[in-house]
């Protein structure tokens, strides 16, 4: 099958905060609002603000376990395809959604970091940092500059480690970025 075009995605993250003000001496009881929103966009292509590519994956880990997902290689064994099937070798991330779908409450917090055997991940996280994200937590990283999040030959790999020694954990994990 031939590669198919992207000709653009939309990011949108959008937090509301609702909070009731139950003192009565203050000056405003009552509901007191927070709401933020931000909606990114890329166009076509591989310059500032710009993706060609968009993988989606929910998977499962199970009690214990580490899964690796090599963002750069293609061919046998690579995991990382569009929706049309096709291969993906990312030279840049833009953005990264990691929810941990678990449900089991402070068991299967699910640990994201690079591949030991790499250097880190330029510009965010070095070889031995991990991130804990707790049952239906999320880690978002967004950038729309260039250079964005690299992926070289020696930082390509992302690592999910199950804390859990028993449970499996489920994870959704959205990535869109540029084509080596």
């Amino acid at each position: 099958m031939a590669n198919q075009t992207l000709v653009g995605t939309a990011v949108e993250l959008e937090v509301r905060t609702t909070a009731v003000n139950a003192e009565a001496t203050e000056p405003h009881p009552g509901i007191l609002r927070f709401n933020y929103s931000k909606f990114i966009r890329y166009a076509h292509g591989q310059a500032s603000s710009q993706a060609d590519q968009v993988w989606q994956h929910s998977g499962t880990i199970g009690g214990g376990l580490t899964i690796i997902h090599d963002l750069r290689s293609t061919g046998a064994g690579n995991d990382i395809v569009d929706p049309f099937g096709d291969d993906i070798a990312f030279s840049h991330v833009r953005t990264m959604l990691i929810h941990n779908t678990s449900t089991i409450a402070d068991t299967c917090v699910i640990a994201v970091g690079p591949d030991t055997s790499g250097t880190g991940w330029l510009n965010w996280m070095g070889a031995a940092d991990l991130i804990l994200i707790p049952p239906n937590g999320f880690m978002f990283l967004a950038v729309k500059d260039v250079n964005a999040y690299e992926i070289t030959v020696l930082a390509m790999d992302i690592r999910l480690i199950n804390g859990d020694g028993v449970n499996d954990s489920t994870y959704d994990i959205v990535i869109i970025g540029t084509r080596a």
